[in-house]
């Protein structure tokens, strides 16, 4: 029998999920979102990606990826949900086929 801790380094899988994410700020249960704090954290971070991105061309990149992360995020809930509205047309036509209405 093999210890998993020993094959994972120390610590523990909870330990690592109590840790905040770096960059992401918390609150405590029950308060509400200071909207002003997450402005002005969210305009440092935008300030050091567009400081880095003219280090490398991977930073360059990653500015990129940031500045088009939600409209990404929009494309793929778009395409996903037509995809799934697609897929429903055959299905719902088949119902009807094997199931027929009474009335």
């Amino acid at each position: 029998m093999v210890n998993a801790g020993a094959m994972s380094g120390s610590g523990n899988l909870m330990d690592f999920l109590d840790e905040p994410f770096p960059d992401v700020g918390t609150y405590e249960d029950f308060h509400t979102i200071d909207w002003l704090r997450e402005k002005s954290r969210d305009t440092d971070r935008h300030r050091k990606i567009t400081s880095k991105s003219k280090e490398s061309i991977w930073e360059f990149i990653k500015s990129l990826l940031d500045a088009w992360s939600g409209w990404v995020v929009m494309l793929l809930i778009g395409l996903l949900a037509g995809t799934v509205t697609q897929r429903q047309g055959p299905g719902s036509t088949l119902c009807t086929a094997v199931f027929p209405r009474h009335g």
